[in-house]
């Protein structure tokens, strides 16, 4: 079995490509820039499945480039994908797509609200995700996967996230949370999320990466 992860040297999707090797598939890790049709063509020739994790994933930018990568190069990936015969699609998200509901936990009946979507990473992988459910409805055989807060080894570069860690690990950063609550998850469960996607969920699903996973079918909003 054969699959390409686009995003392979990322956080998350370096431990994806550990765990589908430790599964025993041949993985393609090649980087392609998500906006070169005939390179992710090219990289998908074989492949049983594809992981999109590719992503501009940042809390300032240009809103152009988020969109340019994260929803742009989502369409690309897919229609690539549905050129190439691949079986199927399991594409990253996020659980910023459910958004923050005052009281209760967010669910997949969730959108995030106005103030959240000012963020253009927010706003773009909402959109992306939108692009994966069309693509669903359609005939593609494409699984989402929202993970939360994901932490661990390997998180290098750092994400935003990661900063977050070592600013407050370090001292530079003194934080405390008041009247609120993030939800960290392990990398490595994360990956384990990414590969029971490939099997026992059906096609426009979604899967998010919690203290526990839980499935649910994901409607279009």
């Amino acid at each position: 079995m054969r699959a390409y992860v686009s995003g392979a040297s990322g956080f998350i999707g370096s431990h994806v490509v550990g765990a589908l090797r430790a599964a025993g598939w041949d993985v393609g890790e090649e980087f392609v820039d998500v906006g070169d049709m005939d390179g992710l063509r090219h990289a998908m020739k074989g492949a049983d499945a594809v992981f999109h994790l590719a992503a501009r994933y940042a809390f300032r930018g240009d809103l152009d480039e988020f969109a340019r990568v994260n929803v742009v190069g989502t369409r690309n990936v897919l229609e690539a994908a549905r050129a190439s015969g691949v079986a199927r699609v399991v594409y990253t998200s996020t659980c910023a797509t459910c958004g923050h509901v005052a009281g209760r936990p967010a669910t997949e009946e969730d959108g995030p609200p106005a103030w959240e979507l000012a963020v253009p990473y927010k706003a773009t992988k909402l959109e992306a995700e939108r692009l994966a459910l069309a693509a669903a409805r359609d005939g593609s055989d494409v699984v989402i996967v929202n993970p939360t807060t994901p932490v661990g080894e390997g998180d290098t570069a750092p994400t935003p996230t990661g900063r977050m860690v070592r600013g407050v690990a370090t001292g530079r950063f003194r934080a405390y949370l008041g009247g609120t609550g993030v939800n960290l998850v392990d990398v490595r469960d994360v990956a384990r999320g990414h590969l029971l996607a490939l099997s026992g969920v059906a096609a426009g699903s979604a899967i998010c990466s919690e203290a526990r996973t839980c499935r649910s079918a994901r409607r279009s909003r």
